[in-house]
């Protein structure tokens, strides 16, 4: 069985501040760090919230 990931706050404002700004797609940034979608824009809401 695999262990859960855990990421810090700000790993998380970090890969949605690149996605916010234009930096960088939603999908190329999943694709990096091996994030589901659902998770990334769950992090993308609870940030703009």
């Amino acid at each position: 069985m695999r262990k859960r990931r855990t990421f810090t706050s700000e790993f998380k404002a970090k890969v949605v501040m690149q996605n916010i700004t234009g930096e960088r797609s939603a999908s190329e940034i999943c694709r990096e760090h091996r994030l589901s979608p659902v998770l990334f824009s769950r992090w993308k809401s609870e940030f703009i919230a």
